[in-house]
């Protein structure tokens, strides 16, 4: 006869516990990545500003310096020259300063970009890995589904096992056919015995 399959009440308990267990952290995990996207793309968009303003520092620098170098061409004939070398130099060391201000900060926001981005993948996988929790939840109620179907089959077993057991009819066939046997040689005795009586008052 077919043994029904249950799961133990404690296993499936535990198993509850941590889905429950397992979906909060899955929850906490997606809010957790969508904050690190959006800084992620603040970060980048920063970045990117950062690196065009660097760009473009370079290039007002080296604009700048060719105006000076005309400037101070064209006003030495006039006895400026000292004067526009000292405005020259100030300038150049002021964009100088700015220029290593940006980079410092282009190299700072690199670093937290990849910081983010190594945060966010580390995030994804494990978003990945908890998966499984929807997949335990799922096969756990496979399994219930399974139990059930088990249950109704040993059910339907036994109704069948039941209704073809004939050991029981065949008995009660042969306890008839005893029982006809001997009322019809208790009746042949009889006839026998009334036969003789008959013959004997002849």
């Amino acid at each position: 006869m077919t043994t029904e399959v249950k799961l133990p009440s404690t296993n499936a308990a535990k198993v509850r516990r941590d889905l429950t267990y397992k979906e909060r952290q899955l929850e906490s995990s997606v809010t957790t990545k969508q904050r690190l996207t959006m800084e992620l793309q603040k970060r980048e968009a920063e970045l990117d500003k950062v690196n065009t303003l660097d760009a473009k520092i370079a290039l007002e620098l080296s604009s700048l310096l060719q105006k000076m170098d005309t400037m101070t061409a064209d006003m030495a004939e006039f006895g400026k020259l000292d004067q526009l070398q000292e405005i020259h130099a100030q300038t150049k060391q002021h964009l100088l300063r700015l220029k290593k201000q940006y980079i410092g900060r282009r190299d700072a926001m690199r670093q937290q970009v990849t910081a983010l981005t190594t945060q966010l993948e580390n995030l994804v996988q494990e978003t990945a890995a908890q998966e499984t929790a929807k997949n335990l939840d799922a096969l756990e109620q496979k399994l219930r589904h399974h139990e059930q179907n088990i249950f109704h089959l040993k059910e339907y077993i036994d109704s069948k096992s039941r209704e073809v057991d004939y050991e029981h009819l065949k008995q009660d066939c042969f306890r008839t056919l005893q029982d006809l046997n001997t009322l019809h040689v208790a009746q042949q005795q009889r006839q026998q015995q009334l036969n003789l009586g008959i013959a004997g008052g002849l």
